[in-house]
């Protein structure tokens, strides 16, 4: 065996292809490279070629000399040279012209997902794109990085542009406490979008300055053509489940030792290890008064009336099956003067805990409208709302997670029930005197079903996003182009902890109201001459303002 180290760059850029795939041809052995192009593989010493690939790139083979060392230069494919994209305040160019790297999605490549945040959906579409979802719970937040993360303190997110209006996709509140606030992204329709291009390098941050020093992804909206009316329907629905679990001991009960022997100890002493005797030593006393199970206390065997401990399971009791349904409807069309394009949007997200959902409302407006021969107006608006109650979630004694992963397996949190079944009945989380029932007694960490109903966080936020963009064509080489638009948000938020709680034993209830607004414009001054047969030259003089206003 050998190992073969090598680096693959842009055979016209110079720049390094990050995650390009490196496999030994006729095997599934292989490896991709870092961000700074390089890879490593063990190999055989008589090797099959190696095979190198890159999204939008031809692919080669290379066979490694003795020194096993390669230097590989990919080509971009000729259909990749070819295509027209959309770079800054949606001035549409060749991307063979480009000076800098970029991928452009169209949305057949992201809709499929199904995914409700327009983040999440572009997983795995772009090489060096990287997505991190929060969490599973509806309307959590996505963060994304191009080409990995540059900064430690620093924001190391993306611009996101829609239809030359830069967009808000702040995360405000997301912490190791609390719970899973969204992304403002996730305010957007996916199928709203008609294409998603997606810039990278140094050079693209010239499109758009500071803002955009970690790329920018440019989405273009859905329009209208001349013709009849078109009427697009889309419908779906989803079921979740979880599918991976912290495992759980299934042997031992509540307790603790004590003088070198393993005791049982229930929820009245409010001891929160499992380190009691096995289970199997143990049976119910009957006592019917008993708060904490309907079966009575645990005692040794041979003490109580023969019926034997039963082994909780808080996972099958506290899951429940999510669903979802996404509706979609739009009609568009046109004619000589005007092209229209209309839709409106639902998506409805029950969690797989009980009550945690996430809902949004989106109400699009496009229109196309050539007045003159030489003037073009562009005007878009979207109208948005969403919102949901989420659950608490981390590492806060209120949260569900703790309350259900070191629930033992000794103490039934759901009471005799299940689900939502669980979930909507007092006695399961709560005693006859108004305390809550819990495997620590009166709750350090919260019964989970307690959590979902006494702790309740709910978001409600309005949204406007509208852009209006003016095209003049002053003579057959000079054009001039105003753009101007503005993107505010309302963000509401209720955020309470019952008294009992085990965060707050006193209870707390806080409101948020947070404000956003961005506005921007842009002024445009484009020329194009060809001064030879095989010359061309380019000229683009711009102004650009940009204000924003945050507040809570």
């Amino acid at each position: 065996m050998r190992t073969v180290e090598g680096v693959v760059l842009d055979a016209e850029q110079g720049q390094p292809l990050v995650g390009s795939t490196i496999r030994l041809k006729g095997t599934a052995q292989g490896t991709t490279t870092d961000e700074q192009g390089r890879f490593a593989l063990t190999v055989p010493r008589d090797c099959p070629p190696l095979e190198v690939s890159y999204l939008g790139f031809e692919t080669q083979e290379v066979v490694p000399g003795p020194s096993g060392r390669v230097l590989i230069h990919m080509k971009p494919r000729a259909s990749e040279l070819e295509e027209i994209i959309v770079t800054a305040v949606g001035i549409a160019a060749n991307k063979r012209n480009l000076a800098y790297a970029i991928d452009n999605l169209k949305v057949s490549a992201v809709a499929p997902t199904n995914e409700p945040n327009l983040v999440n959906a572009l997983t795995a579409q772009v090489a060096g794109l990287w997505v991190n979802s929060a969490s599973g719970s509806p309307g959590a937040s996505a963060g994304i990085f191009i080409r990995g993360q540059r900064s430690v303190n620093g924001s190391n997110k993306p611009l996101f542009v829609l239809d030359g209006m830069p967009l808000d996709n702040s995360t405000f509140g997301n912490s190791s406490q609390g719970v899973d606030v969204s992304n403002r992204l996730i305010d957007l329709n996916p199928h709203d979008i008609e294409s998603i291009s997606i810039l990278k390098g140094a050079a693209a941050t010239a499109l758009y300055g500071i803002r955009a020093a970690n790329g920018a992804i440019v989405l273009s909206s859905r329009k209208g053509e001349p013709g009849r009316p078109r009427v697009r329907f889309y419908s779906a629905y989803g079921l979740a489940r979880p599918n991976k679990l912290p495992p759980r001991q299934t042997t031992y009960a509540q307790g603790k030792y004590v003088d070198g022997e393993a005791r049982y100890m229930g929820p009245e002493t409010s001891v929160s290890s499992s380190y009691g005797p096995p289970l199997r030593a143990l049976e119910f006393d009957g006592d019917p008064t008993y708060p904490y199970d309907p079966n009575g206390r645990l005692v040794p065997k041979g003490q109580g009336n023969g019926l034997p401990a039963r082994r909780y399971d808080p996972y099958a009791t506290f899951f429940v099956t999510g669903q979802s349904t996404d509706n979609f409807l739009s009609i568009s069309g046109g004619s000589r003067w005007v092209d229209y394009y209309l839709s409106y949007g639902h998506f409805f997200e029950k969690g797989i805990e009980p009550r945690s959902t996430f809902r949004r409302h989106s109400l699009k407006s496009g229109f196309t409208l050539r007045p003159a021969e030489a003037l073009t107006l562009h005007l878009h608006s979207n109208l948005l709302a969403s919102g949901g109650y989420r659950l608490k979630r981390g590492s806060m004694f209120s949260g569900v997670p703790l309350g259900l992963f070191r629930n033992p397996n000794t103490f039934d949190i759901g009471n005799g029930k299940s689900g939502y079944a669980a979930a909507n009945d007092p006695a399961t989380y709560t005693l006859p005197d108004g305390k809550q029932r819990s495997y620590r007694g009166n709750g350090r960490y919260d019964n989970p079903f307690w959590s979902v109903n006494h702790n309740p966080f709910e978001d409600e936020v309005q949204r406007l996003v509208q852009s209006l963009k003016a095209d003049y064509r002053l003579a057959p080489w000079l054009g001039l182009s105003l753009g101007a638009g503005f993107d505010s948000y309302r963000d509401d938020r209720r955020d309470a902890f019952d008294i009992h709680s085990g965060t707050h034993r006193d209870g707390q209830v806080n409101f948020w109201d947070i404000r956003s607004r961005h506005f921007n414009s842009d002024l445009l001054l484009s020329a194009e001459w060809k001064t030879h047969p095989d010359w061309m030259l380019k000229a683009t003089l711009g102004h650009n303002y940009f204000a924003s206003v945050f507040r809570v």
